[in-house]
Parts: structure tokens; C-alpha cells; sequence
């Protein structure tokens, strides 16, 4: 661990609005390896006494800041919470999930009064068109899914139905850039099951009280019974090719901002028009 890396993760997170406690900055530098407090703390007072690092009441930024913000975007994160934990239960109602993260910026920090919930959603191979027709009907069901054409008003506190992966294409961010890798390093387990989650996030990630595992007889046990063959397979097949067909034909209408990233296939599907962070890091955002 460097200043300059210090300085780095600083910067990231000023592009956020979200100066750092001592335990936030530890966290975010332990990318790979556990860090040491002592040699952080000392590089970083060193920092602050440079100019290039600024501190108040406990809180670190590579830039000038305003810390009653910072607190009042804690107060509206728990609040956003309590919302977002309750309805990311339902996803219990959903065949082939195995679990559930919460991403964006509930799980970053980084929250306003317009947020949505983005989750990423991790589903079994060969069912993944099957797993986000399900979550589209469930959700949309209950008056909780995002859609496309919801201001940002209309889309505070729904969820984000944007991002599905399989065991294939888990865990690719890692190795991406410093936004990819701090927004797979804050993940949030929201529900699953646990022994699945252990197996590709780690124990550890278990600890969070913020998750809650699929109990044994969960609704969705059922349909995954009868949709487990040929039936689930023929399904599938049809799912995709409806799902595939539109999404190509809204992509042809569709305004997209920086980086936008779109992928569907077997293996995942990602829906994100404009990167407005990356294109922060890039120094490219209009």
C-alpha cells in the first residue's frame, strides 16, 4: 500500500460525493490484501498534512467537502434500507435464483432521495431468460420494478431488474477498473442461498445481517421442480428468442449516454445505457 493509492481511492470516491471514515478507506485499499492501520494511518496523515488529502470529524477526501452531507446520506441510506430489504424478499418468489447482491449505490454509499435499487442476480445455467421473465412478472406484479421509461422520480426506490449473471460470468468486475473493483468489493448479500453465496463470495459475506437465506420450502422450490427438464428447457428456448427479439428492437430507439454496456446471452444479461461514473474516470462526463 502506496500514498499513492491512497490518494487513488480518495479520488474514486470524491467522483461519488462520499468522503471516507478510517474503516471505509481500510476497507476499499484491501482490495486484495489485508491492510495494515497503522502504516494507512500514518501514510495518510502525512497526506493531510501535504494538502493532498482533506479530514474533518473523522472523515477523509481527496477534495474540499461538506460533512453534514455525508451524514445526511447515511440517515437516507437507512432509511432506503428498510425499503429495499423488504422487497428484495420476494425474490423468493422467483425460480433458479440461487442469490441475490445488491449493487449501485446502495451498496457504494453513495444514495440521493432518486435512487432505485440495482441487484445483481445470480442464477442457474440454462435458465437465465426463464429467471428474468419471472422477476419482471413478480415485481412488476407488486408495483416494484423499475421500467425503462420511468423518470427518476417515478423510479426512487424500485428495483433495478438490470444485471444477471451465471457461475460463468460471476465475478468479472474484480479484475476491471477501480470503479468495477470497488463495486464488487461492497456487493450486499440480500438473500440466497448460503452455501452457493459461500462458495463464490466467501463466509465472510454471510456475516452481513442485512442477508437472509431461501428457506428450505421457499414458493419457488415448486416450479423449479416442474420447469427442471424438458418442459424448463423448451421454455427457455422461447423465452429467449422473445426476449432477445425485443430487446434488439428497443435498442435501436434506445439513447444511451457514455460506455453503455448491453449484453444477453446464456450466460448474462446486463442492461446499463450510460456509465455515468466511468465516464467521471474518464474525465469524459457531459
Amino acid at each position: 500500500m502506496t500514498a499513492e493509492k491512497i490518494t487513488d481511492v480518495l479520488k474514486f470516491y470524491s467522483l461519488l460525493k462520499r468522503p471516507l471514515t478510517l474503516p471505509e478507506l481500510r476497507r476499499a485499499l484491501s482490495e486484495n490484501d489485508e491492510v495494515s492501520f497503522l502504516p494507512m494511518f500514518e501514510k495518510l496523515d502525512g497526506l493531510v498534512r501535504s494538502g493532498a488529502v482533506f479530514r474533518s470529524q473523522g472523515f477523509y477526501s481527496a477534495e474540499p467537502f461538506d460533512v453534514s452531507a455525508r451524514k445526511f446520506q447515511d440517515i437516507l441510506a437507512d432509511k432506503k434500507w428498510k425499503v429495499f430489504l423488504r422487497r428484495s424478499r420476494f425474490f423468493s418468489l422467483v425460480p433458479f435464483v440461487d442469490f441475490v447482491l445488491a449493487g449501485g449505490s446502495m451498496c457504494m454509499g453513495n444514495v440521493g432521495s432518486r435512487s432505485d435499487f440495482d441487484v445483481v442476480i445470480f442464477v442457474r445455467r440454462g435458465r437465465i431468460f426463464t429467471v428474468r421473465f419471472f422477476a419482471a412478472l413478480v415485481f412488476g406484479l407488486f408495483g416494484y420494478r423499475r421500467k425503462r421509461i420511468m423518470t427518476h422520480d417515478e423510479a426512487a426506490d424500485k428495483i433495478c431488474l438490470n444485471h444477471f449473471v451465471t457461475a460463468a460470468s460471476f465475478g468479472a468486475g474484480k479484475n476491471g477498473n477501480i470503479y468495477q473493483r470497488q463495486l464488487f468489493g461492497n456487493l450486499v448479500p440480500l438473500c440466497g442461498s448460503p452455501d452457493i453465496l459461500r462458495k463464490f463470495l466467501g463466509k465472510e459475506r454471510l456475516n452481513d445481517l442485512r442477508f437472509r437465506p431461501f428457506g428450505r420450502f421457499s414458493p419457488k422450490n415448486a416450479v423449479e421442480a416442474a420447469l427442471s427438464g424438458t418442459i424448463g428447457d423448451w421454455l427457455e428456448g422461447a423465452l429467449k428468442k422473445i426476449q432477445i427479439w425485443r430487446i434488439e428492437n428497443s435498442l435501436k430507439k434506445e439513447k444511451t449516454g457514455y460506455g453503455p454496456r448491453f449484453k444477453y446471452t446464456d450466460e448474462e444479461l446486463e442492461f446499463h445505457p450510460d456509465n455515468k461514473i466511468e465516464a467521471k474516470l474518464n474525465g469524459r462526463h457531459r
